[in-house]
């Protein structure tokens, strides 16, 4: 977890501002490098090594956010991944990004061609806001950061419209008018002589005629993401997913968020050994809490405080932890995924405030059902909020079932044969091999969430909701929607209420 600054035609004072406002994501060093119009920054939160940045090759300078976990693939003898990412791009172009496993946000600067290149993770783990006016092009980590080359903003209506229906800002667009998102897979090449920006995307899954090695390529997804110089930490739940996880950090270290699954959890535990964690979150303030998320990150999200909390707990112990997210996407985990787009699935995903979301499948005409959890659901509410949620706190959390290798091979199988013995039969009988029960595999699930309510929850979450239709923000027909969808949009008007507050002066 860092957080990177690129300015062109702005000055140094501008990336001054935004490394302060994002430090959290990088607190052992920040760094500034000056090219020119180009001006560069980096907070750096060292985990492999410590390489200051930005770094400068012969063509490209950068600044790089994330972890390749596949760096000693590239450079056997390396001992920075950044240094890698670097050295790669010299001697392949561009094109070097295809090489790279892991999640990351690169920005170079090209001193030859007087280009500016942004990459995105194949899941847009990693973040890259930017804001392009006139001759000027601005990129920070957060929105938030941004928000600091400009005294006051107007909130976007459109992506105000998209935070409702799914509880996180979807798309290219940012809550502020004008700060855009570069999503998941995407190259954005900004010219700088002809004021100009191009975005394609680098990547899309491939079929895989052969999928025979789809447990090992699980266990090797999450052997990947352990480099590190640094201690890290497995969330345990103690279900299918996590159990997987825990299976090759035997002997290492976890942290159980309290549920009723803890019993799990230790059973996991103790069959690999695993020094287990249990935390009892204390001290939840939802209003100072979800204040700080929304000021450090600069949107709202929907689960923010779950997330939040947890990366709070985690940064007692240390600052990388492992989270199985992806696993329910990608091996059907859900009732509602299927093959094909379903009604229900977009019922379920996204909720209405006035009550009906069929005008949504137009959208995903040409999805599957676990492309879209992957590029709606995942890449803009888990992965968003995950990466803003563990910024507040100095914690990189990384997903080994994002893996882009794991997803073409898990996409190209079948829902047949995933659910030939019911829901993620895959991971299931890989869990069945390593001797758990038919009782421990086949349980109930139960979701992620925090188990006892923060106090005065309720009320705040009232006053937020009559708040933002009074105020005009949300237009809704209560006697249309269903329970759940009443639940879900009320708890994204409580992140949306303290959003406005902290921001509501650059409005």
């Amino acid at each position: 977890m860092c957080g990177i600054a690129l300015t062109v035609n702005y000055p140094k004072s501008v990336v001054e501002n935004i490394l302060f406002h994002q430090r959290m994501r990088g607190p052992d060093s920040g760094n500034i490098s000056h090219e020119s119009n180009v001006v560069m920054g980096h907070n750096l939160l060292s985990i492999i090594g410590h390489q200051e940045q930005p770094v400068h090759g012969e063509r490209y300078s950068m600044v790089f956010n994330g972890c390749v976990y596949s760096f000693k693939d590239l450079e056997p003898y390396s001992t920075s991944d950044t240094q890698t990412v670097l050295n790669h791009f010299e001697n392949k172009g561009l094109k070097a990004v295809n090489d790279f496993n892991g999640m990351f946000a690169i920005g170079l600067y090209d001193a030859i061609d007087k280009e500016i290149h942004l990459f995105v993770d194949r899941f847009g783990e990693k973040p890259i806001y930017y804001y392009h006016e006139g001759d000027k092009f601005a990129v920070a980590s957060s929105p938030g950061a941004l928000y600091q080359i400009k005294d006051k903003w107007e909130i976007d209506r459109e992506a105000l419209q998209s935070y409702w229906l799914l509880g996180s800002v979807m798309g290219e667009d940012g809550l502020m008018k004008g700060i855009k998102k570069l999503t998941a897979s995407q190259h954005l090449t900004y010219n700088i002589r002809e004021n100009r920006i191009t975005i394609e995307r680098y990547w899309e899954p491939k079929f895989q005629e052969n999928t025979n090695g789809i447990e090992d390529l699980v266990i090797d997804a999450i052997q990947k993401v352990k480099v590190s110089d640094v201690p890290v930490h497995i969330f345990l739940s103690g279900g299918i997913d996590s159990t997987l996880v825990a299976s090759q950090f035997e002997g290492g270290d976890a942290i159980h968020l309290d549920s009723p699954e803890f019993v799990y959890a230790e059973h996991v535990a103790e069959r690999f050994q695993v020094k287990l964690k249990r935390v009892l979150p204390s001290d939840i303030s939802v209003e100072r809490d979800l204040k700080d998320f929304c000021l450090k990150s600069g949107e709202p999200c929907m689960s923010a405080l779950i997330p939040y909390v947890t990366a709070r707990e985690t940064a007692d112990y240390g600052r990388v932890a492992i989270t199985a997210n992806g696993a329910d996407e990608l091996f059907f985990g859900y009732d509602r995924t299927h093959d094909d787009v379903t009604i229900n699935q977009i019922n379920h995903i996204f909720r209405s405030p006035l009550g009906t979301n069929s005008n949504f499948i137009p959208w995903f005409d040409k999805a599957t059902g676990r492309s879209l959890e992957l590029q709606r659901y995942v890449q803009y509410d888990l992965n968003k909020t995950l990466d803003f949620a563990s910024m507040c706190h100095c914690v990189e959390v990384r997903s080994p079932f994002l893996d882009h290798r794991l997803v073409e091979m898990a996409l190209s199988i079948t829902e047949k044969v995933h659910r030939k013995n019911g829901n993620k039969t895959i991971l299931k009988n890989m869990l069945k091999k390593m001797g758990f029960s038919e009782r421990f595999v086949n349980r109930a699930k139960l979701g992620f969430s925090m188990h006892a309510k923060p106090e005065g929850i309720d009320e705040l979450t009232k006053r937020a909701w009559y708040w933002c239709q009074a105020e005009g923000f949300l237009k809704v027909d209560e006697k249309r929607l269903n329970a759940r969808d009443l639940i879900y949009l009320k708890n994204s008007a409580l992140s949306f209420y303290y959003w406005f507050d902290v921001w509501k002066g650059k409005l």
